[in-house]
C-alpha cells in the first residue's frame, strides 16, 4: 500500500504515573509533509512538554474512508512524571472506568498493548520516575496487568529477580514513614530484552 497518497492521522496516548495511579492524555494531528511518525509525535508532545520522546510504540494502523480516505496510526508514549503536564489528564484505574470520554477505546487499546509489552519492553523504566518506592512499582504493575498483587509476594519476587538497586530513603519528616527508594539496574533491561519479566 502506498500510504503517501492518503492523509495519515496520528493518535498518541501518553501515559505517566503520579499520585498513586497512571494518568493519560490523548493527542492527535495529521502527519505533515516531510514528517515521519516520530516527528509528528514530538510535535504533539511539544504542546505541553519540552521533552523529546524516549519510548513510543505503534499500537495499531488502520484504513478509514468515511469522508476522506485516510490512515489512522495509534501510538502510545511513556513519560516520567516530571515531563508531564498534569492539566487536562485522566486517571486510569484497573478497569479504565475513570476515563469518561469518546477516546475510551483508543486509550484502552493502548493500555492493552502496554500490558502485552511489559514482559519484553522497558515499560516500567519509562513510566516511573527514575527512583521510586516498592508500593509505587507494585501499583503500576497492578494497573497495567489488571491483577491485584499481595504486597509481600510482590516484594519477594522483585528482590529475587535482582533487578533493583536501593537508592536510600525518601525524606518525609517521619522516620517510620520514610520508604526505601529503588531504581532499575542493568539486569532489568537484560530481563525484558529476553522477554522474561513475567508475573
Amino acid at each position: 500500500m502506498q500510504i503517501s497518497k492518503f492523509k495519515i492521522l496520528i493518535r498518541c496516548s501518553v501515559f505517566t504515573y503520579f499520585d498513586n495511579t497512571i494518568h493519560t492524555i490523548l493527542l492527535k494531528d495529521y502527519l505533515f509533509e516531510n514528517e515521519n511518525f516520530e516527528d509528528t509525535i514530538n510535535r504533539l508532545l511539544s504542546k505541553f512538554t519540552t521533552k523529546k520522546i524516549d519510548f513510543y510504540k505503534l499500537v495499531e494502523m488502520s484504513f478509514h474512508s468515511i469522508n476522506n480516505e485516510e490512515i489512522i496510526a495509534d501510538f502510545y508514549v511513556l513519560l516520567e512524571e516530571k515531563y508531564f503536564d498534569k492539566e487536562n489528564v485522566s486517571r486510569v484505574d484497573q478497569n479504565l472506568k475513570s476515563i469518561i470520554n469518546k477516546e475510551y477505546f483508543i486509550i484502552g487499546s493502548a493500555l492493552n498493548q502496554i500490558k502485552k509489552d511489559i514482559s519484553h519492553e522497558s515499560v516500567l523504566f519509562h513510566i516511573l520516575s527514575s527512583v521510586f518506592t516498592m508500593p509505587e512499582l507494585q501499583s503500576v504493575c497492578e494497573i497495567i496487568t489488571g491483577k491485584p498483587m499481595i504486597r509481600g509476594n510482590f516484594y519477594r519476587k522483585m528482590m529475587s529477580l535482582e533487578i533493583l538497586d536501593k537508592m536510600g530513603i525518601r525524606k518525609t519528616g517521619q522516620a517510620y514513614k520514610s520508604p526505601v527508594l529503588y531504581r532499575f539496574n542493568k539486569k532489568y533491561f537484560d530481563l525484558v530484552k529476553e522477554g522474561g519479566f513475567i508475573f
